[in-house]
């Protein structure tokens, strides 16, 4: 059996969102109106939601 210690990535694959800073408000990754989800199925739709969407 392998562990997640033993896997390599070497390629990621889809769309990045820049961030500038070192101290990054985990509101940007997923804004707090999103966490009332009971499970994290669907939480990558929610993920820079607010970077990535400008309405």
């Amino acid at each position: 059996m392998s562990t997640a210690k033993d896997k390599v990535v070497s390629q990621i694959q889809g769309p990045g969102v820049p961030i500038r800073g070192n101290d990054i408000d985990t509101d940007q990754i997923v804004p707090a109106r999103f966490l009332k989800e009971v499970t994290f199925d669907n939480m990558g739709e929610y993920a820079f939601y607010d970077v990535r969407r400008d309405d």
